[in-house]
């Protein structure tokens, strides 16, 4: 309580009634190299004071395993912003935090649980079999996790400022409705898929080079997105990446599959959308919209692929400005793969098919080879 500059190494902290360590009110605290298996709560708890004095913590190669809450709890429930804490979680072990004789517990985060916090980075830690998200944010500031491995999902509800992600396994990243974030950038990471339920407001979202393993993402939200260089993959029977609403949308060089169902479907309330020399592959249509004015599709290789039923590569009805540029269509040669429907207007500049035809109906087209 209220504490300065406390150091605990190589310890063995089990079957406590409550927490394992308990600070608050406290700053310089480090622990390393130590145990913290049955205890009550959890592992490590952070609580804090009404004076904003707790900084510089560092939490490092310890094992939290069966606690019955959180693996590192730090929990500032303030009226006040996200205090700035200058925290650093490296390289922790955890297992099946958040179980009691078996029965989950409303608690169990297996890398941490982050309230009302900013200045918090997470390394190279590793939890499995944990009750609840191994990662959970609410009402955060700046936010860092690199290289970490975990087997179940990371959570992020309410408000955000920063938040980085590099090189992490997680099995899912969940967005809660009520999230408002500046800028969210993931990068390298590999995920079964990230949930993003309708109407969240990010100012910025970047995906840069990750994996998605079974795809269903959702952009109908407030902001600018941009997906570049993912290798984004479903099995799934609903589409792999819906554009329905934002500020802008720009998806460039992505490998994109859908097994059982459309690829990229972009919806006519979506403006500024851009998809420019990605790959993709569908057993349905490629990519299917339905007048989003000006949508751009530049480059891109799309290929029909078999057991789809309308094995179009690409379908739009009421195209309202469509731009197709040097894109490359291979469907299946008895039935068109390039479908304009409807009314509207395109501009269509040395589109290649190389497997299929091309059906325009009664959409204005104006068209050149290069």
């Amino acid at each position: 309580m209220s504490s300065n500059g406390v150091k605990i190494s190589d310890a063995n902290i089990h079957r406590n009634g409550e927490n394992g360590v308990f600070m608050h009110g406290s700053r310089n605290v480090e622990i390393n190299r130590s145990y913290f298996r049955h205890n009550g709560m959890s592992g490590i708890q952070v609580a804090f004071g009404s004076t904003g004095i707790e900084k510089n913590f560092k939490f490092s190669d310890n094992t939290m395993e069966y606690n019955a809450a959180d693996a590192i709890d730090i929990n500032n429930r303030s009226p006040k912003t996200a205090l700035d804490i200058n925290c650093y979680i490296l390289n922790n072990t955890s297992l099946q935090n958040g179980f009691v004789q078996g029965e989950s517990t409303p608690d169990g985060s297996g890398i941490a649980t982050l309230i009302n916090v900013s200045g918090v980075t997470m390394r190279d830690n590793t939890a499995r079999k944990n009750n609840r998200p191994a990662l959970y944010l609410e009402s955060c500031g700046q936010i860092k996790a690199v290289g970490n491995q975990a087997d179940n999902q990371m959570e992020i509800t309410k408000a955000l400022e920063d938040l980085y992600l590099h090189g992490n396994t997680f099995g899912n990243i969940t967005f809660i409705a009520d999230v408002k974030a500046k800028k969210i950038k993931l990068e390298e990471n590999n995920i079964n898929n990230l949930h993003l339920p309708n109407g969240i407001t990010i100012d910025s979202l970047i995906l840069t080079r990750n994996q998605i393993r079974n795809a269903a993402l959702n952009f109908n939200l407030t902001g600018n997105v941009i997906l570049k260089e993912n290798k984004i993959r479903s099995q799934a029977e609903n589409v792999a990446v819906w554009i329905v609403q934002g500020t802008s949308f720009l998806l460039e060089k992505n490998e994109i599959e859908s097994i059982k169902s459309t690829a990229v479907f972009v919806r006519k309330m979506a403006t500024e959308v851009q998809l420019l020399h990605n790959q993709i592959r569908s057993a349905d249509s490629c990519i299917t919209e339905d007048g989003s004015k000006n949508l751009l599709v530049k480059g891109n290789s799309l290929t029909s692929l078999s057991g789809g039923k309308t094995r179009h590569t690409l379908f739009s009805t009421n195209p309202q400005g469509l731009q197709l540029i040097n894109n490359e269509h291979t469907g299946v040669w008895w039935r068109p793969a390039l479908v304009l429907k409807g009314e509207g207007d395109a501009t269509v500049t040395g589109e290649k098919i190389l497997v299929g035809k091309q059906k325009y109906g009664k959409v204005k087209v104006t068209q050149s080879a290069q």
